[in-house]
């Protein structure tokens, strides 16, 4: 009660209960008494039930565990006034999801479904009009010239002859159906036709709006008006008394039509009391706007005529991603979605191959072109336009596009993300280390020796390189592992054999 009287939704409040129930009939079939004291050793061992069903039995996923256990773990929290409550002891945990990289055969074929579902979608919108579903059964909807489907609104196909057509005196095999199932307009009759426009609605609704199936399913009746924004329409609710509300959601131009239509074609159908914008009803439940459809009609007619159901969470993660990848903009599409940048990135963008492709290839175009230089590493500067960083100290190599020492002197040298480059590195830090060991020239005061100056830059950039990642990390131990095998790279190998050579 507490829970419902805070606002929780109903649905919630339902697969609560069910893992209660779960849980306790789990508890009786091992014949466990629950007490507060040992709740949490009983949720372990349910948990461990759980698990043995999910990777043994495999009757059930993993994250229809982790949701139904983390249910009871809400529970015990809260009785035990606990911040957390037992499930992070346990072996049952959230099933991660990765994003799956599409290439452009996977998109194609994806594409290729969504759009062959929408076009059923809106087939079935067209042909379920107030008057068609009124008249004599069945109801023949055409999908092309050689399908069809045969509506007889929940009722059994008749086989065989109706009597007065019979022209034998032989057996024959006839379904009874009065004449009250074909002329009878009413719901009684008629609902299931009317259920599966619904369906049909709601899912085109959800892939127009992009607004959560949960929210959309419990949006309520009511005139709508229009206002053009960009190249979409603004629905706003009217209110009495020219109150002016907020937006109840954005639509595309082309849809506006589509909804109004329907809108039309529920004030026909439904009675003027039921308040609900999608009426789904069942002859088994009562309506209810916290219980949302299944989905079942459409189902079995994709079934029927071979085609991929799509649910309304993949027709709205196609929409963002579309909206994403025309405009390039994750701010106007979140926007657009009805949520946050973070949330459009973190959980409804998608990878696209060619989307990736493109701007892959739109960075590099946009990045400097590298020459190779004298020293490890590459230059992004035009031949023989090098310029000194004034930073330096005053003794340092000058920069030049002839001495590699110079190099790392200058503005334009950049770093290679590669193996080779810090083996070449090591390998030229280790060749200066030999000149300055060799040195023999007279020592200034206030005077750093530019060799020692270059030895030290090195040093600092292969530092910098190795806590960028661990990649870059294992290629620096790697280089330095050589190094002590003396292993040289071959850009300044010959030139540390020579010096050993002159000086023994």
């Amino acid at each position: 009660m507490n829970d419902h009287a805070r606002g929780l939704r109903q649905l919630t409040i339902i697969t609560r209960i069910r893992s209660v129930i779960a849980f306790y009939s789990w508890a009786d079939t091992v014949g466990v008494d629950i007490t507060y004291e040992n709740s949490e050793i009983a949720f372990r061992d349910w948990t461990e039930h759980l698990v043995h069903r999910v990777q043994i039995k495999k009757d059930i996923l993993q994250m229809t565990a982790y949701r139904t256990a983390k249910a009871i773990d809400l529970l015990i929290a809260r009785i035990k006034n606990v911040q957390k409550g037992p499930i992070h002891r346990s072996r049952l945990s959230a099933a991660s999801v990765n994003k799956r990289v599409l290439g452009t055969k996977a998109d194609k074929q994806n594409l290729e479904e969504l759009f062959e579902f929408g076009k059923l979608l809106k087939l079935l919108s067209d042909n379920l009009d107030y008057e068609s579903i009124i008249k004599p059964l069945p109801l023949i909807i055409k999908i092309d010239d050689e399908i069809m489907l045969e509506e007889w609104s929940g009722f059994p196909k008749p086989i065989g002859p109706r009597p007065e057509e019979s022209t034998t005196q032989g057996k024959y095999r006839y379904r009874y159906r009065s004449k009250r199932i074909e002329y009878d307009p009413t719901l009684n009759t008629r609902q299931p036709l009317v259920n599966l426009r619904i369906e049909v609605e709601l899912l085109i609704f959800v892939s127009q709006t992009g607004l959560n199936f949960s929210q959309a399913y419990r949006l309520k009746r009511g005139k709508f008006r229009f206002k053009t924004a960009s190249d979409d329409y603004e629905v706003y609710r009217t209110y009495k008394g020219r109150k002016q509300g907020e937006a109840e959601f954005r639509i595309f131009k082309g849809y506006r039509s589509i909804f109004q239509r329907y809108l039309e074609w529920l004030e026909k159908i439904c009675p003027s009391e039921e308040d609900r914008l999608f009426p789904f009803s069942s002859k088994h439940q009562i309506p209810s706007i916290h219980t949302p459809p299944s989905f079942h009609a459409i189902k079995h007619r994709c079934n029927l005529l071979g085609i991929k159901y799509i649910p309304p969470i993949t027709l709205r993660n196609a929409r963002v991603n579309w909206l994403l990848r025309i405009s390039r903009d994750p701010e106007l599409s979140a926007e657009m979605s009805q949520h946050t940048t973070e949330v459009l990135i973190q959980i409804y963008e998608k990878p696209h191959h060619q989307s990736a492709a493109s701007e892959i290839s739109y960075f590099h175009r946009s990045m400097e072109e590298l020459s190779e230089p004298p020293s490890p590493g590459g230059c992004a500067a035009s031949s023989g336009r090098f310029q000194q960083n004034q930073q330096e100290h005053n003794d340092a190599p000058k920069a030049d596009c002839i001495n590699s020492a110079g190099c790392f002197f200058c503005e334009h040298h950049r770093d290679i993300d590669s193996f080779d480059y810090v083996w070449s590195l090591l390998t030229y830090r280790s060749l200066k280390v030999r000149e300055i060991e060799r040195d023999r020239s007279p020592k200034i005061a206030h005077h750093e020796h530019p060799t020692k100056l270059v030895i030290d830059r090195v040093t600092q950039r292969l530092k910098v390189f190795e806590a960028s990642s661990d990649k870059r990390s294992i290629w620096v131990k790697e280089a330095e592992a050589r190094m002590r095998e003396e292993r040289y790279h071959p850009m300044f190998g010959g030139l540390i054999e020579l010096m050993e050579l002159n000086f023994g």
